[in-house]
């Protein structure tokens, strides 16, 4: 900003920002307080020279936003001080960078180191930039927000919901799964056939599909895609883990063999994970070349940009742009419907979550909880209801869960309860101390139930110490696994539920294959196979009755269901949650309020 200039939305003055939270402490009020900086670091942390510094100094006292000091001569530091209460200054340039749709700044400014409490409420503005809105007449926008670490964008990595969504909204597998009918339906693929049992199938291409590029769809892109996940480091690599060979048969023709045969490997072929890429683009999660519904137009640290595919083969998206808003945050999450109505009008809608929080224990020999005994004893502690309680939240957000999926949840009995210190008593725990992790930072719900469960422990001689499991460390890392006794974290399906089961127990970055002993891993592994080769009604019994085994055998804790009501704007339509509980683009559209040709409705806030 030059000498005397206000700050304003349209010239936020970031770099006066990133050095306030760099010299001031998260938890301390920092007006009036001096602080003493060389000349030479304040320029480091502007990136200038040391003149740029002492005539920014100056601009800054001038406009009465600090007090300086200027030390001369060897030995002499600046000393500074701020004259306004940060909080005060940072809601107003929020309050005005949101006012003039200045998205970009603004996620710039939140995304500066500061207390995470004070972000969360400077953040409160971003409400008005989510939604829909019409910057052009006739032309659609729907943004909303990311909280948190933005993990790749790779179907190597499949590791979370929201990103199993984007991947989903840029490109197609060869086939898909419809919740409604639990039947898996053309796609890339017209049809699929196997002559032999399931051991070999046979896909016939659509013609006339189209990458982004301009390039069409044949088979050769679809020995490249398979051939890069199965060499690739891919989480869900059970996918292909049994695909023995692929074949060409001619440009619209695949044939792929299987090691064994597998009636339930056209629902493999479903997952995100197996999305189409093109053969002559390397792949590069900055571009993401593929023949989704929507194309990656821009990335940068504060915002992803998607634009609707003219040329998208089942048809142009209703919308036109979708906007992801990458905000810096305590926890991951998706920022996409709103807990309260903005307005009288808008619409509420109930959603249970379609998945599970739980507690996995070790059955490595070195760790205590080999003993049942001592496991059994841990899961009698484990009341979510009495959990919910004592943390204070809300007793109807949540529903008690004694499988991964709510339906079977409430048709499952109610197991007998269990004394801890009788099972305690008869097992061979000898104060060992154990290792828990809990999925997320040390501010997230998973750090509080952990702090729970430990405290509850410690009240019949059980201890546990508790360390946090970083998002990033789950992407890149099983080496954080090492050494733990148990693992609190959470686990949501997509609209395939028999598929993420599978994929639950199977996912290499997931605690089950990381804690469970050898034995047990044969006998799920021989369980799931026999799930593959069942109509639907069988695989849901036989799942069942695997997540009641893991559960006797206090291998796995059943903790709760998360349940939310949500609004939305009245025009908001074709809203489908169905997927990973995440809003599919390709079905939303928006109906104009009546007498108004332009809008923007809110139709967006936090969802932890």
């Amino acid at each position: 900003m030059k000498r005397g200039e206000k700050e304003t939305a349209a010239n936020p003055d970031v770099p006066f920002w990133y050095l306030r939270w760099r010299l001031a402490e998260n938890d301390r009020q920092d007006v009036g307080v001096w602080f003493a900086q060389p000349v030479l670091v304040l320029a480091e942390t502007w990136c200038c020279t040391p003149r740029q510094v002492r005539r920014r100094l100056s601009e800054l006292q001038q406009q009465g936003r600090i007090e300086y000091r200027s030390g001369r001569g060897r030995g002499h530091v600046t000393q500074l001080r701020f004259l306004r209460p940060a909080r005060d200054e940072l809601l107003r340039a929020s309050k005005l960078l949101a006012e003039a749709g200045d998205t970009p700044v603004l996620i710039r400014l939140l995304n500066l180191p500061m207390p995470a409490a004070l972000r969360l409420e400077a953040a409160g503005p971003l409400r008005a930039l989510f939604g829909w809105s019409s910057p052009e007449q006739g032309r659609d926008v729907f943004r909303y927000m990311w909280r948190g670490d933005l993990p790749p964008i790779d179907p190597l990595c499949c590791y979370l919901t929201f990103t199993m969504n984007l991947i989903s909204q840029l490109g197609d597998t060869l086939l898909r799964y419809d919740a409604k009918t639990q039947q898996v339906q053309p796609h890339l693929a017209h049809a699929h056939e196997t002559t032999d049992g399931g051991r070999t199938w046979t896909l016939h291409l659509r013609k006339g599909v189209r990458f982004h590029h301009g390039l069409e769809l044949t088979a050769t892109d679809i020995l490249h895609t398979f051939q890069r996940f199965q060499t690739g480091p891919a989480n869900y690599a059970f996918l292909l883990a049994d695909l023995v060979s692929v074949r060409a048969l001619d440009p619209y023709t695949v044939q792929l063999e299987l090691g064994e045969p597998n009636l339930f490997f056209p629902v493999f072929l479903t997952n995100a994970a197996l999305v189409i890429l093109p053969h002559d683009v390397p792949f590069d999660e900055r571009v993401w070349t593929a023949t989704g519904p929507f194309r990656l137009t821009d990335r940068k640290e504060e915002r992803l940009q998607f634009q609707a595919n003219d040329r998208y083969f089942l048809g142009r998206p209703l919308l036109d742009q979708v906007e992801v808003l990458l905000v810096q945050g305590p926890s991951a999450g998706v920022l996409s419907l709103s807990k309260e109505p903005s307005t009288p009008e808008d619409v509420p809608a109930l959603e249970i979550e379609p998945g599970a929080t739980y507690l996995v224990a070790s059955g490595q020999p070195d760790s205590p909880l080999a003993d049942r005994h001592l496991r059994l004893a841990l899961t009698s502690l484990l009341d979510a209801q009495r959990m919910w309680t004592d943390l204070g939240r809300a007793p109807d957000a949540m529903l008690p869960a004694r499988s991964f999926l709510p339906d079977r949840s409430r048709r499952s009995p109610v197991p007998p309860p269990l004394d801890a210190r009788t099972l305690l008593s008869e097992s061979g725990y000898q104060g060992e101390t154990l290792r828990m992790l809990y999925l997320g930072k040390a501010d997230y719900r998973f750090q509080k139930e952990a702090a729970w469960l430990q405290e509850r422990a410690r009240e019949v001689g059980i201890v546990i110490e508790i360390f946090p499991w970083l998002f990033e460390e789950v992407f890149h890392s099983e080496e954080a696994m090492v050494g733990a006794d148990l693992i609190l974290c959470t686990e949501l399906f997509s609209d395939e539920p028999h598929l993420s089961f599978i994929a639950a127990l199977k996912d290499t970055n997931l605690p089950f294959r990381h804690l469970l002993p050898e034995p047990v891993l044969g006998e799920l592994d021989a369980r799931l196979r026999v799930i593959q080769s069942l109509d639907f009604g069988g695989r849901e019994e036989q799942m069942g009755e695997l997540e009641q085994w893991l559960t006797r055998e206090g291998w796995v804790t059943f903790t709760y269901h998360r349940v939310g009501t949500f609004h939305h704007a009245p025009h908001l339509k074709g809203l489908n949650m169905a997927a990973f509980g995440e809003a599919d683009w390709r079905t939303l559209w928006f109906r104009p309020a009546q007498g108004s040709a332009e809008n923007n409705s809110v139709v967006g806030a936090a969802r932890n």
